[in-house]
């Protein structure tokens, strides 16, 4: 059984959701995320999300740390983040006017969801890196069978005479293990 994380002051029925939460499945499943991926798709939301998941950020800091992304497209990812209810908006002057954003209570119960997503990512990341190393030498094996020429050459070994480490060519390392990062009771830290 997966923990759940979710926020202490973090109160489902007064959103219409049960508690605790069920699991469902089959086409329940399928509405529930489509629903829930047209509030978060998009290149910016997910990133958006992840920075305010970290705590609250005023909009010249979450521009900044979005490199890339214009200050209309900040402006309005920030505006449908907010009527979803899940991004809120403070705006004080002092001074200047100052404007913060922070995650609603509903934006709060994303942290597992962009937590998983995040160690998703790597882990992904790292797959797409092993098999872009991989694929010259499994290619090579391809053609040296292909051609009839018998096998292509062995992969390096892990160091001089062992044999029981062994590496493709280039790599250096064991490949990430997402399973560290999502090992049940990895909460964030309050």
């Amino acid at each position: 059984m997966h923990q759940r994380h979710e926020p202490e002051d973090f109160d489902a029925p007064r959103y219409g959701l049960p508690d605790p939460w069920p699991t469902i499945g089959g086409d329940a499943a399928l509405q529930a995320i489509e629903v829930g991926t047209a509030v978060v798709a998009g290149r910016w939301k997910p990133a958006i999300l992840t920075l305010l998941a970290e705590r609250t950020h005023r909009y010249n800091v979450l521009h900044r740390r979005l490199p890339g992304i214009t200050a209309k497209m900040l402006t309005q990812q920030l505006r449908e983040l907010e009527a979803a209810g899940l991004v809120e908006h403070e705006a004080s002057e002092h001074g200047a006017k100052v404007s913060t954003y922070g995650l609603t209570p509903m934006g709060e119960a994303l942290r597992p969801v962009i937590d998983a997503m995040a160690v998703w990512c790597r882990a992904y990341a790292e797959f797409r890196r092993y098999r872009a190393e991989r694929a010259p030498v499994e290619r090579s094996r391809a053609t040296a069978r292909a051609d009839g020429r018998g096998r292509a050459s062995p992969p390096e070994t892990g160091g001089a005479g062992d044999t029981s480490v062994v590496r493709e060519r280039g790599r250096s390392g064991p490949p990430y293990d997402w399973r560290a990062d999502a090992s049940p009771g990895r909460g964030r830290a309050g």
